[in-house]
């Protein structure tokens, strides 16, 4: 009896370290996608929102497709970002009722994959560098 009661106590003990593992491992991962946010995707998000504000005033305030252009498509500076530069468009005026009006569109980029390739480098997980290579 007296071993049933001492495996009981060993397995509650084991129980326990477990749990603790497991609730510190959940705030970790917690922490590093809030961190992951916060760092990578948020900034973008805050820069693409403050310009389309900027664009829609200078859009209200009269500018011309060429002076949003200079102001809004910046010249490639040769570094390499995840985030593309934005185009600026101009909305055909039969479907903008005849009044010039001008879109701020950003291409489609991989700056979700590239955060998402941050996670994956620092993780266990982490694909090998020939990865789908044809062998």
């Amino acid at each position: 009896m007296e071993e049933r009661k001492n495996m009981r106590e060993l397995l509650l003990f084991l129980g326990r370290i477990v749990w603790i593992f497991v609730m510190v491992s959940g705030w970790v991962l917690l922490f590093g996608l809030g961190w992951m946010y916060f760092t990578y995707v948020k900034p973008h998000y805050d820069e693409a929102r403050d310009m389309r504000q900027a664009f829609e005033q200078a859009v209200v305030a009269g500018a011309d497709l060429p002076a949003l252009q200079s102001r809004f498509v910046p010249a490639p500076d040769g570094k390499k970002s995840p985030v593309a530069p934005p185009e600026v468009e101009q909305v055909p005026p039969q479907y903008a009722g005849g009044v010039p009006r001008y879109v701020l569109r950003w291409q489609r980029t991989d700056a979700p994959l590239a955060a998402l390739g941050v996670v994956f480098h620092f993780s266990a997980i982490a694909p090998h560098a020939d990865m789908g290579a044809e062998r």
